[in-house]
């Protein structure tokens, strides 16, 4: 099972790992102890709360339904996508995820098509440039977490809860980031039972279109601001790799997809990534 991947992928952090095996074990019947015993332990724990009752639902929704949408990142080797495959696949993607950003992420597949028509040995990175492209126009705003939280929760938990009450969830909503933890500095993660959170998931949810738009209340928060500088940083940077000679394209779009790609988690951990790429393409 690739239950790092899944961790460094889906929460920006590999040691959710052990909680997303954890979750697979239990789907299995592995593990003799109820789910709601096993998050109330992580509860009490007090441990990256939030992250591990989330790295523990993806281990379930990954043994239950391994095909899930949230699992397209993981590329079979036996079965690797070739690069128009690849391309198809993510304009998919993101016209699900935004049918407003599609003709401008088009543009930009075909940026990067350009800059390695001339170059050799780019299969892979080409395959890689497309995947960090995609990742960088989908942003993991509180729209698509929320249809990530419902996802996971539906999915795999609805026939295990006789109602919303027994499932918490510990979240650091942007509006209350001025709540700070004691220990840490960080915003505070506040547990919101099932009952307020799964309805304030929903109506996220369905706000998502108005992801863009002057009507998105979620366009001056800090992280937005800060994931579309670094959306921003990475188009550019490959108009100035486009316009470089031959030979140096492939190396610096090499360092370019590898810097963003390090760019991961939310909040303070994800700022701080975001400021080392920033300082990386500066002295680039």
């Amino acid at each position: 099972m690739p239950a790092i991947k899944i961790a460094e992928y889906l929460t920006g952090d590999a040691i959710g790992a052990n909680m997303v095996m954890l979750g697979a074990a239990y789907q299995k019947g592995l593990v003799p102890l109820s789910s709601e015993f096993i998050v109330k332990a992580i509860e009490l724990n007090k441990v990256s709360v939030d992250m591990n009752i989330y790295s523990f639902n993806l281990g379930r929704l990954y043994i239950h339904n391994p095909a899930n949408e949230l699992f397209g990142f993981l590329e079979k080797p036996k079965n690797e996508l070739n690069v128009k495959e690849l391309e198809e696949d993510r304009l998919n993607r993101l016209n699900k995820y935004d049918t407003k950003l599609y003709d401008e992420f088009k543009n930009n597949l075909e940026k990067i098509n350009k800059i390695l028509e001339t170059e050799v040995d780019v299969d892979e990175l080409h395959r890689d440039s497309i995947r960090e492209l995609y990742r960088v126009f989908a942003i993991k705003d509180e729209y698509e977490v929320a249809k990530m939280h419902l996802s996971t929760t539906f999915k795999t938990l609805d026939d295990q809860f006789s109602s919303w009450k027994n499932i918490s969830f510990y979240l650091a909503p942007p509006m209350l980031s001025f709540l700070r933890d004691k220990k840490t500095g960080r915003p505070r993660k506040i547990r919101f039972p099932g009952y307020i959170a799964i309805p304030l998931f929903k109506l996220l949810n369905s706000m998502s279109g108005l992801r863009g738009t002057w009507l998105d209340p979620l366009q001056f928060s800090s992280d937005k601001r800060r994931d579309l500088e670094h959306k921003k940083i990475f188009i550019n940077s490959l108009d100035a790799i486009s316009k470089m000679n031959e030979g140096e394209k492939k190396l610096k779009l090499s360092g370019l997809v590898n810097a963003s790609f390090d760019v991961k988690g939310y909040g303070p951990v994800r700022e701080k990534s975001y400021q080392e790429f920033k300082k990386i393409i500066m002295e680039k």
